[in-house]
């Protein structure tokens, strides 16, 4: 070892002559001793003697001396005797911060440099050190025997590659111990790790954890120096026990007929982790109507409910033979300890690779209670047709219907609108009214009737069949007008005339049309066969109210007299002529009103033509300005809108003096007005 130091040593004095600086070229020669040697942390009693220089004393006197231990770090370390030419140690020095110091002798001129070095040997003064304080892992009880669970790691400051450094590790303690498993830890010769693993099998029911204290010691010659660290091993639960059936309870009668309602409960017990997916049971059913029931998992007690969700029939089957089967939703594992070799794993038998049942059952008997059915319609829905106005008393269709329980039963009906009668033994169904397509209960053609049959058990029970009565139309309505009122204008020349038929083809439009009584040259239709015709105004017709009859045949033949009341109004004069007509009560108030008032003008201006032309004639004289004498006046006549039909001969009077202001009357009339 000294003479590596020494060559490394000359190697560094030719690199420093060799260097272009100034300083040493000046340098003519270096000198090299021989290198010493100290143990790190040394005990003492200081000042110690290291060793004896090799270098004259002259030299020694004369030369400078410097470098760490002296006036560098560590300082005061060493200190050099001259008149002897020893060096001597005052302190201890950590091989960890310095490997190696040298002393530097040189000359005043700095023409001559010498070096002394000192090796410091290290010493086994550091224990080992784990990187972590606590290494925590977490593993499933079905983890296999020899797989890895967690590697620990630890350093040694001392120096590398020496046996302070070369560290070896062991578990110390495990907490609690388990019965049928065994950690250990394996490492790589010339590593600083360690791999901890178990032999046998994990039970999460014997421990949840296990505290695993590991050392770790280096391989010092005089001492030998150890730390410890902690590994904590989570166990995670798995399914590695089988749900057991305890019993049931609840009834296992289910009424016939009836569903949606839980008929049982089906109890298990689990010695897995409670809540965990190993503990969670899964069910299922097999059986006779197994279809007809399902089973659901009670999330808080992991009882198996039993609900019944299709009805079920007493008549077809009164027991129903049942298998429940229950499972974990996780799949089930198991491990068993079988032996303890002296090396390597343990013999061990697991479910890996195995293909066996891991559902429990158990066999569960559902007993159907009878109850009352109600009667079965053999048709359910019966379509019969029939001419519509058939005669009363028409059979339309006997019913037939039947009891699973064997009840008697009667027949009645829900009848809307009274046409039809049901004999409640025979079930004979016929009419007791005329029946009419175009009555309003009357939709699409159809007439619906409900029956029903209600049997004598306890309770009465019912059952229910539908009655569908096609009615054959016949043409039996006449077309009649669609509006029989109408309002033109005096300057327009068309309006149009619509016809309907409650029949339906061919018993319908289209239709003929024929105007009644005597309108020639006043009115006529543009055409007389269709749904719709125009109705023509000649110009020969006035302002006022009309009356217009018109016959109105259908395909047939079959017709109807119509009364179409028309209102020509002059919507130059009058904006609301199209407005639809007040109704009749109306038009008569309004109408009282106008004779009442006109009469009074009408008084009026009789006095006042009486005191004007009393001196001239006797009788009654053309106004100044009049048109005419006596006018002839209907309602076929010039004159203003129209807007009371009226009879009597008094009103008529008045409504002539209020339209037109410019008559005469006959003497004879004089008296009565």
């Amino acid at each position: 070892m000294k003479t590596i130091v020494f060559v490394v040593l000359v190697i560094n004095v030719c690199f420093q002559c060799v260097t272009p600086s100034q300083q040493n070229i000046r340098k003519k020669r270096a000198w090299v001793v021989d290198s010493l040697s100290m143990e790190e942390e040394h005990s003492g009693p200081f000042p110690y003697k290291l060793g004896d220089l090799n270098i004259e004393k002259k030299i020694i006197s004369e030369y400078v001396v410097h470098g760490p231990g002296l006036d560098q770090d560590p300082k005061g370390i060493f200190s050099i005797d001259k008149a002897e030419g020893s060096i001597y140690v005052h302190g201890k020095v950590d091989y960890e911060k310095y490997k190696h110091l040298t002393i530097t002798f040189e000359s005043k001129e700095k023409s001559q440099t010498l070096a002394v070095a000192i090796e410091i040997l290290d010493v086994n003064d550091h224990a080992p050190v784990f990187n972590k304080l606590v290494f925590e892992t977490t593993v499933h009880e079905s983890t296999p025997q020899g797989e890895d669970l967690v590697t620990v790691l630890a350093t040694d400051d001392d120096q590398g590659g020496t046996a302070n450094s070369l560290l070896s590790f062991r578990i110390v303690s495990v907490t609690p111990s388990p019965s049928n498993a065994e950690f250990f830890i394996q490492q790589t010769e010339g590593e600083s790790t360690g791999k901890i693993s178990f032999k046998g099998c994990l039970d999460y029911e014997e421990a949840q954890k296990y505290t695993i204290l590991v050392e770790a010691k280096d391989h010092g010659k005089k001492v030998q120096l150890s730390s410890t660290g902690t590994v904590i091993v989570n166990v995670v639960d798995k399914n590695n026990h089988l749900p057991e059936i305890t019993g049931k309870t609840g009834s296992v009668w289910v009424k016939e007929g009836k569903h949606g309602e839980p008929v049982c409960r089906v109890q298990v017990t689990d010695k897995d982790s409670r809540g965990s997916p190993a503990w969670r049971a899964k069910y299922s059913l097999q059986g006779e109507k197994a279809d007809h029931f399902k089973i659901e998992t009670d999330p808080e007690t992991n009882d198996g409910v039993i609900t019944v969700i299709e009805p079920l029939d007493y008549e077809e089957k009164s027991n129903l033979n049942l298998i429940v089967n229950v499972e974990n939703e996780e799949p089930f594992f198991y491990c068993r300890v079988k032996g303890h070799p002296s090396k390597g794993l343990w013999d061990v038998e697991n479910s890996k690779g195995r293909s066996f049942s891991t559902s429990v059952s158990l066999p569960v008997t559902i007993v159907v209670e009878d109850v009352n059915d109600p009667p079965v319609f053999v048709e359910p829905i019966k379509h019969v047709t029939v001419m519509e106005n058939v005669g009363i008393g028409h059979s339309l269709w006997t019913i037939r219907a039947e009891d699973p329980d064997q009840h008697t039963f009667v027949f009645v009906r829900k009848d809307k609108n009274g046409w039809i009668t049901v004999d409640e033994q025979t079930g004979l169904v016929s009419t007791v009214k005329v029946l009419d397509r175009e009555s309003p209960f009357v939709k699409d053609d159809t007439y619906t009737v409900i029956l029903y049959a209600v049997d004598n058990g306890i309770p009465a029970m019912t059952g229910t069949g539908t009655l569908i009565i096609h009615l054959i139309d016949e043409n039996d309505n006449s077309p009649v007008l669609q509006v029989d009122q109408l309002s033109m204008c005096l300057s327009e020349k068309a309006t149009e005339i619509t016809a309907f038929d409650l029949d339906l083809p061919p018993y319908g439009a289209p239709f003929h049309f024929e105007l009644m009584g005597n309108v020639e040259g006043r009115w006529m239709l543009n055409s007389s066969y269709g749904t719709t015709v125009g109705l023509i105004k000649e110009d020969t017709v006035f302002a006022g109210d009309h009356k217009l009859t018109l016959k109105i045949s259908d395909n047939q033949g079959q017709n109807s007299i119509q009364t179409l009341l028309v209102c020509v109004c002059n919507c130059d004069i009058s904006a609301n002529c199209n407005e639809p007509r007040a109704p009749t009560i109306q038009l008569k108030v309004t109408a009282v009103a106008v004779i009442t008032a006109s009469f009074i003008i009408f008084l009026g201006i009789l006095l006042m033509a009486f005191l004007i032309t009393k001196k001239k004639r006797n009788g009654w004289k053309y106004l100044e300005g009049s048109v005419g004498s006596l006018m002839n006046y209907n309602i076929e006549a010039p004159g203003t809108d129209c807007k009371v039909f009226s009879t009597d001969r008094e009103t008529w009077l008045l409504k002539e003096a209020l339209y037109s202001p410019y008559i005469s009357l006959p003497r004879s009339q004089e008296q009565s007005w």
